[in-house]
């Protein structure tokens, strides 16, 4: 124990010593030596210390870095997608959309396909004929009232209407797909039995779409009223494009020659009257989903205003002044306003009022 005390004794002395001389030697060294060593001793702390410093960035960098690129936009939109499949209404909104996608299928004929098909087989006047097929839609307003006040509550109040057109519509559709391309071939005899057929077809979806717009009201909750008008600028932008652009592309020679074909052929892959009649289809299967299996809620609107009370109701909003503000509760519309929103009949509170002096 003696010795160990001592050699632990002795070794401390020793350290101290070679501690003292080392400081002596610092001491004796010259100035300039002595700063070339601190300042590199503080160099290499300073190094020491970055190096720690962006160690511990890009490892937390590392560890939160979001997904980027086109794999976390696939996810994102993934997401999104089940948070709206939980919705509530999310069968609604499919069927609002699908109910909007028919009233685009005739407007895309009657507005792209036909003329644009016609052009180089009619002169200017014949064409400006047929486009008076196109006009159902900017008078709706017209017709608007009835559609809203005469009903069945046996079917109720939107599929009073719609279902009997959508019925009519595929019938004519199967009735006229049967000689709608030999009549296609020689287009000036029949430009007069052309237009009256897509002039009907165009009202029918007209009131149709007067009938959707105010179904959507009530077929939507409250929380989902925004919605509705997303439905319809997707569904009627789709049944456009399926009936303009994408028909006239199946329906050219050129491109199904060059694209579909294996041997060329003289006309295209899609004609018109397989066409219409494949819609036809589409039409009584979603009529037979909405006669069958979806029911029409009531509501306290079931007892409104009549045709009279209507009519006289626009009258008035026409002769209001321009500066006639606050006639929807909680909104500020001017009677164009209110007209624009009657056109598809939403169905807007008019509270009473007193015209102004003349």
């Amino acid at each position: 124990m003696a010795t160990i005390y001592n050699e632990q004794r002795s070794g401390g002395h020793g350290n101290k010593a070679s501690l003292r001389s080392r400081n002596d030697a610092k001491l004796a060294m010259p100035l300039s030596n002595l700063a070339m060593e601190d300042s590199n001793e503080g160099t290499r702390q300073h190094h020491d210390s970055r190096a720690d410093d962006s160690s511990g960035c890009h490892g937390k960098e590392t560890g939160t870095k979001p997904a980027g690129g086109i794999s976390g936009a696939i996810s994102q939109s993934i997401r999104s997608l089940r948070e709206f499949r939980r919705n509530r209404d999310f069968a609604n909104i499919i069927l609002l959309v699908v109910l909007y996608w028919l009233q685009g299928i005739p407007l895309g004929l009657a507005n792209g396909s036909v003329p644009f098909l016609l052009k180089e087989k009619l002169s200017y006047a014949e064409i400006g004929m047929f486009t008076l097929a196109s006009y159902p839609y900017s008078i709706k307003l017209v017709w608007s009232p009835i559609v809203d006040s005469i009903y069945t509550t046996k079917l109720g109040r939107r599929k009073s209407w719609i279902v009997p057109i959508q019925l009519l519509v595929a019938a004519m559709f199967l009735w006229f797909g049967g000689s709608v391309d030999s009549m296609m071939q020689n287009p000036a005899e029949n430009i007069s039995s052309i237009t009256a057929f897509f002039l009907l077809v165009v009202v029918l979806s007209a009131t149709q779409d007067i009938a959707v717009d105010g179904w959507a009201l009530t077929l939507l909750s409250e929380e989902n009223l925004s919605y509705a008008s997303t439905c319809q600028t997707v569904g009627l932008n789709c049944g456009f494009f399926l009936s303009f652009t994408a028909f006239l592309a199946l329906n050219s020679t050129e491109f199904s020659n060059k694209y579909i074909w294996s041997a060329p052929k003289d006309h295209g892959f899609l004609r018109f009257g397989p066409y219409l009649k494949l819609w036809a289809i589409v039409y009584i299967l979603v009529t037979l989903y909405l006669f069958l299996y979806k029911r029409e809620r009531s509501t306290a609107e079931d007892d409104d205003l009549g045709i009279v009370e209507t009519y006289k109701t626009i009258w008035k909003i026409c002769k209001l002044p321009r500066k006639s503000q606050n006639l929807v509760p909680g909104c500020h519309l001017r009677p164009l306003d209110v007209l624009m929103q009657l056109a598809g009949w939403h169905k807007l509170t008019i509270l009473p009022y007193t015209m102004p002096d003349q």
